[in-house]
């Protein structure tokens, strides 16, 4: 059996255990990570069960045009000297920097909006997965699958495209470093929302049509 493996919508959540005090990060740490999810897998594995009917494998893609996150022309004149005297190694020095780069690299689009792909690949009438182009905020996955006509819904982002974060709505006013850096202006991880929920909903139809024709074949 091949297993492949993917990242959910996991753009503002981490492994880190905050009251545990053993260092959390460098190989060991991605070694210690990567034997649980391996026992997870072999822990699931005797309980796979076969999908049927699975008919075949069914794909929709649509390209969505994301706003870009507004700036004044005072924010990207102070962006062009953070950049020019970045010597500042604290984490305000550093958050600054965040920002500035947003900017400029957002100047740099002259208008143009974010143009990413998101796709959705459907088995039979209860396994589908959807493709984000970033680092996805955990909400707008959950809110996919709550949404989604199929069993069993699997997001993976960075998939098609790696835009940086894309927040949900809330998390805008929250700032901190993932929404300090994102591109997209508040409301285009709704926009993506949209988009998957309306393509699971079609290539969920067609799966129904497709049994359905399938069952009256002598």
């Amino acid at each position: 059996m091949l297993t492949l493996f993917g990242n959910g919508t996991c753009g503002n959540i981490n492994h880190t255990d905050v009251g545990w005090v053993v260092r959390q990060s460098g190989p060991s740490e991605a070694a210690r990570l990567g034997t649980i999810l391996a026992a997870a897998v072999f822990k699931a594995y005797p309980r796979l069960q076969t999908l049927t009917p699975i008919g075949s494998i069914r794909v929709r893609s649509e390209i969505v045009k994301l706003p870009l996150l507004p700036f004044t022309p005072e924010q990207l004149e102070r962006a062009r000297l953070d950049v020019r005297s970045a010597r500042d190694n604290t984490r305000d020095g550093f958050m600054k920097l965040v920002r500035a780069h947003r900017t400029l690299d957002i100047a740099a689009r002259e208008g143009k909006p974010q143009e990413v792909e998101m796709q959705v690949i459907a088995l039979g009438r209860d396994v589908a997965w959807v493709a984000w182009p970033g680092e996805i905020f955990v909400e707008l996955g959950l809110s996919v699958k709550a949404g989604s006509p199929f069993t069993h819904t699997y997001n993976v982002e960075l998939a098609n495209g790696a835009i940086g974060y894309i927040p949900n709505k809330p998390a805008y006013p929250e700032g901190n470093y993932e929404v300090e850096s994102a591109r997209v202006a508040e409301g285009s991880g709704e926009m993506l929302v949209t988009s998957a929920l309306r393509m699971l909903a079609e290539l969920h139809g067609e799966g129904i049509a497709r049994s359905s024709l399938d069952r009256k074949d002598p």
